[in-house]
């Protein structure tokens, strides 16, 4: 582990001295073609003089990639350098990645994104400063061979899709969304696009990562590992035809809802998400029926919507809180559930599992995490449950274990969640879709009984605590939630279909 910041003297003479900057800048400007595309790798000091060299590049040299390992540019020490915030070159350098360890003392522990936006930080564990030993970590060393032999055209020849097994759909899919908003977004806003990418690129080679530290039965349960190409350029492909209307509903809420590249905290216009669900739709519905694509994208976008003015009236960000990205919201409104139990496991127990392991900020939306993307079953609960139980009390036991993992959210997470089922159902009937409205109120009024309970003994035991406080907030929510699938059916609404600005 790095304790301590060591010698800074060379860093202290370039920082101080102007002669001294000039005379390295003339140095390495030498060393850059007049004219053609270059990705810059720098390391510690390095990358301070790369951010300088940034506004100073040759008028025809376009930077692909800016590679800063474990950059100081966080300290105090390189304040002179923040007008880079407000006058990057964003016309001429398509992204810059910055890899650090926040045990690292050079950093300061922390990346440089706060203080530069355009950067996007990556977090690594390699417990030195050394460049060997950042360049030697997985992640570098994808980004950089994405970046110098990877496709760089996406709409490049490329082989055919191939088929991957079935526990890569839900992160495939949100891979698909992501690249519709980087295909959809309007050309004045270049540097959010160029943001964007970076972060998808990164996402995608983080997947594949974790995938590689996985054990040898994790990795064989999940099949062929897609590529960062597959992630990126061909995910669509990769899911067309596989979900019914009705099993993409809630999936389609899920990724409308919930931030597109967690963690990456990237901001997406309303409108932006409309069109680029639309354009998902177009790439991966199945051909069936007579509802437009754009018709089901507005159901989704509308009742959202509604749900948010239902259970956000004070219009907070919620949708990063959307718990499972869509995985638990599949089990709470009955639909689609062979794609939330793993094979692996059985009955109550999968899924106070599955429900427990799902959590916000996972990758993709935490549609489904990869440790237990292993499969997909195909019914209600798995055939182990079914088995033993059967089909009547293996139904019950799901909604209780479901309920029972409804009362343990954070308030956050529950009203995330909330939002997400009462759209689904208000999205199902104003499409014309067999509604799963009783499943799901079940599910609620069980989970209502027990946080009751819970409530009352909390009361008694620990009045006017935080914990007791935050369960009354909970309970609170469940009530407002069952109240709002009380109402009228959606369908009936005559009010006009508005998407309200960020």
């Amino acid at each position: 582990m790095v304790t301590r910041v060591g010698d800074l003297t060379e860093a202290k003479i370039y920082a101080n001295h102007r002669s001294v900057r000039a005379s390295v800048m003339r140095e390495v400007l030498e060393q850059i073609p007049a004219s053609d595309e270059i990705v810059v790798v720098a390391h510690s000091l390095g990358s301070v003089i790369a951010a300088d060299l940034l506004t100073r590049l040759p008028e025809r040299t376009r930077v692909r990639a800016l590679v800063t390992l474990g950059s100081p540019l966080a300290s105090d020490m390189w304040k002179r350098l923040r007008s880079l915030a407000t006058d990057f070159p964003y016309d001429r350098v398509d992204a810059w990645i910055n890899v650090f360890d926040p045990r690292d003392a050079v950093t300061y522990g922390r990346g440089v994104a706060a203080r530069f936006p355009m950067a996007v930080d990556v977090s690594v564990d390699i417990r030195s400063h050394s460049v060997r030993a950042y360049a030697s970590h997985p992640a570098v060393g994808a980004l950089l061979g994405h970046q110098l032999y990877g496709q760089r055209d996406a709409h490049a020849d490329l082989p055919p899709a191939r088929q991957l097994g079935e526990g890569w759909h839900l992160q495939l899919l949100g891979f698909a969304y992501a690249e519709q908003l980087s295909r959809t977004c309007q050309a004045k806003k270049f540097s959010w696009r160029k943001r964007f990418d970076t972060a998808r690129r990164i996402s995608a080679t983080r997947v594949i990562e974790e995938v590689e530290q996985a054990d040898d039965s994790a990795r064989a349960d999940l099949g062929a590992t897609p590529s960062v190409t597959d992630f990126v350029d061909r995910a669509s492909d990769l899911v067309r035809d596989v979900w019914s209307d009705d099993d993409l509903l809630p999936l389609a809420v899920s990724r409308y809802a919930s931030s597109p590249l967690p963690p990456f905290d990237i901001a997406v216009d309303p409108k932006h998400r409309l069109e680029a669900l639309t354009a998902l739709l177009n790439r991966v519905r199945r051909r069936q029926g007579s509802i437009s694509d754009l018709e089901f994208a507005t159901a989704v976008a509308t009742s959202v919507e509604h749900a948010q003015d239902a259970l956000t009236p004070d219009r907070r960000r919620w949708w990063g809180y959307l718990v499972g990205g869509g995985a638990v919201l599949l089990a709470l409104t009955g639909v689609g559930l062979w794609a939330v139990l793993p094979t692996a496991l059985a009955g109550a127990a999968a899924i106070t599992a599955t429900l427990a392991a799902f959590g916000p900020g996972g990758m993709v939306g935490g549609m489904l995490t990869l440790v237990l993307a292993t499969g997909a079953g195909t019914a209600l609960v798995s055939a182990g449950a079914v088995a033993a139980t059967g089909e009547r009390d293996a139904a019950v036991e799901f909604r209780l274990a479901v309920a029972g993992a409804l009362t343990q959210m954070r308030v956050e997470e529950l009203r995330g969640l909330l939002v997400g089922i009462v759209a689904v159902i208000r999205a199902q009937e104003a499409l014309g879709m067999a509604t799963t409205r009783p499943h799901a109120m079940e599910v609620l009024l069980d989970a209502q009984a027990r946080l009751a309970q819970e409530l009352h003994l909390h009361t008694v035991v620990a009045p006017k605590r935080p914990g007791t406080k935050e369960m009354a907030e909970r309970a609170d929510l469940l009530h407002r939630a069952i109240e709002v699938l009380t109402e009228a059916d959606p369908a009936d609404d005559t009010r006009p279909v508005t998407i309200s600005p960020a």
